[in-house]
């Protein structure tokens, strides 16, 4: 992707790190993780979409904000797209909220959905897909980043369309998630590791290091 949350490269300063660090700051990103999980599982979107609606967020308030803050801005975004939510519902909400701090929550029991969020984040969800052709490239090919147009979502990073690598690792198939985003077929493809050089990406890289960049197949162009 080529936008604010592409960031390969950029020089944002030292990522903090913080030991014992707790999973939530506060208990508001607690209500957004479950939330989030919570719409995906019940299909309102789905976890590609989720990614391409934080990357609707504008420059500057991407770069301002959290990580559950980014989640709660998709989640909105998502749900107004799926038709549950509405600006005027969300605002609504927060001015009831102003008004009184301490409103309630309201609760819903849901016993298959409490069933499955006991089984799922403990043991995760891999759409690993079985396909009958081999794959198009072989450990060690030489191949080009291509160029992809961003909307409304790819996985392969700006920095290296164009740019040239070698396959390091031949991963399993996976649905491309250009198409699942736009709801299109699950046109599973094989996922490479691709090593491109670091400083043919960015100049100030470390010489002689290799920065390894998962990508699907039809990212991938080969060069002869």
């Amino acid at each position: 992707m080529i936008g604010p949350h592409d960031v390969g490269g950029m020089h944002l300063g030292s990522v903090p790190i913080r030991a014992n660090e707790p999973l939530f700051h506060a208990n508001w990103e607690r209500g957004i993780f479950g939330a989030v999980i919570c719409a995906i599982i019940k299909g309102a979107y789905n976890v590609d979409q989720f990614r391409s609606g934080i990357e609707q967020m504008a420059a500057a308030p991407y770069l301002k904000a959290s990580y559950y803050e980014k989640w709660l801005f998709t989640l909105e975004y998502n749900l107004k797209r799926a038709g549950v939510l509405s600006d005027d519902a969300i605002q609504a909400q927060v001015e009831r909220l102003r008004r009184n701090p301490n409103l309630a929550m309201p609760e819903r029991k849901d016993e298959a959905l409490l069933t499955t969020l006991n089984w799922l984040i403990p043991a995760g969800h891999s759409s690993r897909t079985q396909v009958s052709q081999p794959p198009g490239f072989t450990l060690g090919a030489v191949v080009r980043g291509k160029f992809v147009k961003p909307e409304p979502h790819t996985r392969i990073p700006g920095y290296c369309q164009g740019k040239v690598g070698r396959v390091r690792l031949v991963h399993d198939a996976y649905p491309l998630v250009d198409e699942v985003v736009r709801h299109g077929p699950e046109s599973p493809q094989y996922i490479y590791a691709v090593g491109f050089p670091a400083r043919d990406l960015w100049p100030d890289a470390e010489p002689g290091t290799e920065v390894c960049v998962d990508l699907w197949e039809s990212y991938l162009e080969p060069v002869t």
